[in-house]
């Protein structure tokens, strides 16, 4: 049995591009440097595109929380959600390393769970530091993902809960939500 390859194929994470909008900066993380900047980029987008208008600590907890929550409902479909919560516990793991906050996080049983702790874990950090933990979070989740399941079948998961995911093309410019300016 062969399969055809795929009329459409995705992007390399390599080739994906996001426009900044402020909501998550880019800082030199020391647990990010193993990972692309598109990759970053992604879990920028992600936070960013679950952010309300709050730029605040409960704003970015939640925000945080519903990311993981999306992606690992949908991931849990290909690898079980006692699957999905151990990738979630991982990263957590490797971004303890240098955001202390994070010690007193999570990943709990559930849907509403991921992420347990993480409010309380953010009374008194600051905004920059919360920011850039959250940040390394998922972005070692999209870096486990990639590597357990692969790039392009990351991409379609992410794309699969997120339709509008921008797919510009390195050197192309986006307007603020991610697609091509109109011409």
């Amino acid at each position: 049995m062969s399969f055809a390859a795929s009329p459409d194929p995705l992007p390399s994470l390599a080739q994906l591009t996001f426009p900044s909008n402020g909501l998550v900066n880019h800082q030199p993380i020391a647990a990010a440097r193993s990972r692309t900047s598109s990759q970053l980029d992604l879990a920028n987008w992600l936070l960013a595109k679950e952010s309300t208008s709050e730029v605040d600590a409960p704003g970015l907890s939640a925000a945080a929380k519903r990311v993981c929550q999306k992606l690992l409902l949908r991931l849990s479909r290909l690898v079980s959600p006692a699957g999905s919560q151990a990738i979630l516990s991982r990263a957590l793991h490797l971004a303890r390393g240098e955001f202390k906050f994070l010690e007193g996080v999570r990943a709990g049983k559930g849907a509403e769970a991921y992420l347990e702790g993480l409010g309380e874990q953010l009374q008194g950090v600051n905004l920059g530091e919360a920011r850039a933990g959250l940040l390394t979070v998922i972005g070692l989740l999209l870096d486990l993902l990639v590597g357990f399941i692969g790039e392009e079948l990351t991409l379609r998961l992410v794309r699969d809960v997120w339709p509008d995911v921008p797919t510009l093309v390195s050197g192309q410019s986006a307007n603020s939500n991610g697609h091509e300016p109109e011409q």
